[in-house]
């Protein structure tokens, strides 16, 4: 291990290093002396396989704290471990890492649980790199994972309290799971992980908004608070690909006719009741200032 560690830590050259099924690493001193590879600024890692090797809390801490700070590292192959929950959410810090430059993480015919998921769910909120997360298959005997746990990347991928929480939502993640095995998730989340490997995030964010919070029966409503002034450009920002992306027009999905804009105003609202039309205006017209901005941002 010792002449592995020394070999690699000058080495600016290596970017894929294999290590699965090998038991030379099993103290904890062999353990810090390779994390210390992984901070060398002569590392150039990018693919690490440490599947099926014998790992425990200990260790996993020492590769955690190297790896927050690692900003070359692409894949880690982490299949086959018997981490804690304990570990596992400390490890959490590294997918919470703005520094981290992780895309796979595969930790596949390892124990997990729900408090895992939901750990790796709140780091993921800010992280735009990691693209897959691959978890045990949903009906294997390897874990302790149920509805509950896989519930909690609901909220992650499409977070639908308000437009701008779901703008805000994370559209980076594209697997949680084989895709073969990816029919036994719920069926929003099969959805939503879909629109972001297909789609750009800006267009995922766009299209998540659109099936989210427009509908033929429209609910001004979340606009009450907002302000106003571009309404044009931000149902145009929305509308951008909607017809390709989406089999339809906005104004189809929204069940109106935007050429019509009184009209859509009125419709939105009781026409017996004074004011309707001004109202109406008004809370579209205060989406359109507050929203807009950082749309198209």
């Amino acid at each position: 291990m010792t002449s592995l560690t020394n070999s690699l830590t000058n080495n600016s050259s290596l970017r894929t290093l294999n290590l699965s099924d090998n038991c030379d690493i099993t103290t904890a001193a062999g353990w810090q002396a390779f994390s210390a590879v992984l901070q060398s600024h002569h590392s150039v890692l990018e693919t690490l396989d440490l599947s099926y090797i014998d790992i425990n809390d200990e260790a996993l801490n020492s590769l955690t704290n190297a790896l927050v700070g690692n900003n070359m590292l692409r894949e880690l192959y982490l299949q086959g471990t018997r981490i804690t929950t304990t570990g596992w959410e400390a490890f959490s810090a590294v997918l919470r890492s703005r520094t981290s430059a992780l895309e796979k993480l595969d930790l596949t015919f390892s124990l997990l649980n729900d408090d895992t998921l939901r750990s790796f769910a709140n780091a993921l909120a800010n992280n735009n790199n990691l693209k897959e997360l691959l978890i045990t298959d949903i009906d294997d005997d390897y874990d302790d994972i149920t509805s509950n746990g896989w519930v909690a990347f609901l909220p992650l991928l499409c977070n639908t309290s308000s437009i701008m929480d779901t703008y805000h939502s994370n559209h980076t993640l594209e697997k949680l799971c084989e895709e073969q095995s990816e029919d036994e998730l719920p069926e929003d989340m099969q959805s939503f992980l879909q629109l972001n490997r297909q789609y750009k995030q800006h267009q995922a964010a766009r299209l998540k908004i659109i099936r989210s919070h427009f509908s033929v029966d429209i609910n001004l409503q979340p606009f009450m608070d907002m302000d106003l002034n571009v309404l044009p450009h931000a149902i145009a920002w929305i509308a951008q690909d909607f017809e390709t992306n989406a089999g339809g027009t906005l104004g189809e999905g929204m069940g109106m006719d935007l050429n019509a804009l009184p009209n859509v105003i009125t419709w939105s609202f009781d026409s017996d009741a004074e004011g309707t039309w001004n109202k109406g205006f008004e809370l579209l017209y205060q989406f359109s200032l507050s929203v807009l901005p950082v749309l198209l941002g």
